[in-house]
């Protein structure tokens, strides 16, 4: 589940002290997705590694073969 979202700074008008103290407090709030972020880069890299493998295979199938056609 990938989540959409806006700047720190968004809607704020506060002074540029009281925006970076806000700022603070967002962050700690959207470090409380990291555990989300971590399961979708593993999901993510497991797709891309299987389509590598994927890949690989078939290069090496269509290598067989015109090796096959050449002798």
């Amino acid at each position: 589940m990938i989540r959409e979202t806006k700047p720190l700074h968004y809607g704020k008008t506060e002074s540029s002290h009281e925006q970076k103290a806000g700022s603070l407090d967002d962050c700690k709030l959207y470090n409380s997705d990291d555990a989300d972020m971590y399961q979708i880069l593993q999901t993510v890299s497991i797709r891309v590694a299987e389509s590598v493998a994927r890949a690989d295979l078939i290069h090496k199938q269509r290598l067989q073969k015109i090796h096959a056609a050449t002798i």
